[in-house]
């Protein structure tokens, strides 16, 4: 039998990136109790979960918006004008 090389790849490239994120504790205690419960590393379960999140993310169109307006106060000695500001609320 032939002595075959073993070839991996370097971590990292493969397709994988590092990152850093911040992340609540009890999300974390919940994500590592689930890896603990299904027996994925923690890395594994975020991919999981993050890929699961994209896959099935709708973003939700703004069909409520509201139209304020307001009067700008106008300064001691100015002329009063009926000019008003309009902004919206999303």
């Amino acid at each position: 039998m032939k002595n075959e090389p073993l070839v991996i790849k370097r971590r990292g490239e493969d397709g994988s990136k590092i990152i850093t994120i911040r992340i609540k504790e009890e999300q974390l205690k919940s994500i590592d109790k689930i890896a603990a419960e299904s027996n994925y590393s923690r890395n594994e379960l975020i991919c999981t979960i993050l890929q699961h999140g994209v896959n099935n993310l709708e973003i939700q169109k703004n069909t409520h918006i509201k139209t304020a307006h307001t009067t700008i106060p106008q300064k001691r000695g100015e002329p009063q004008s009926n000019s008003a500001s309009e902004f919206t609320i999303f």
